[in-house]
């Protein structure tokens, strides 16, 4: 029985540690898509590969690490699909900029065109 309590407090601490170094939603990051109108889509039959650029910036004054933005483009016709992905970098200092793509692939000849969404999500600021 001693030993089963143990395990239970080990693992409740362990849960509880877990949740303190969670991510959380970074306002001060600010995410920015550079093809205001159409990505670039170059066909590789059967499909067609396309390439979006974005800028993502800290407007914070500190330093965050280990920061994730998920984007997700959604298609404005019915039969492309939605693409996830998520874009990590260690650390982004105040006021640095980063420029990053993202690639995906669709079925070719569907001409698809996609609108971005996205959330940034970083450790907490020390």
């Amino acid at each position: 029985m001693k030993t089963g309590s143990c395990l239970i407090v080990i693992i409740v601490a362990m849960v509880f540690i877990s949740g303190c170094v969670t991510h959380y939603a970074n306002p001060d990051i600010s995410v920015t898509a550079l093809d205001t109108g159409d990505l670039l889509q170059e066909p590789i039959p059967p499909l067609d590969m396309y390439t979006a650029d974005f800028l993502i910036k800290n407007n914070g004054t500190v330093t965050f690490t280990n920061v994730e933005v998920h984007i997700t483009m959604s298609p404005e016709g019915s039969f492309c699909h939605n693409q996830e992905q998520t874009i990590t970098l260690p650390s982004l200092a105040s006021g640095q900029s980063s420029m990053r793509s993202i690639t995906f692939y669709e079925i070719g000849g569907l001409d698809c065109r996609y609108l971005p969404d996205y959330q940034v999500f970083s450790d907490p600021p020390q």
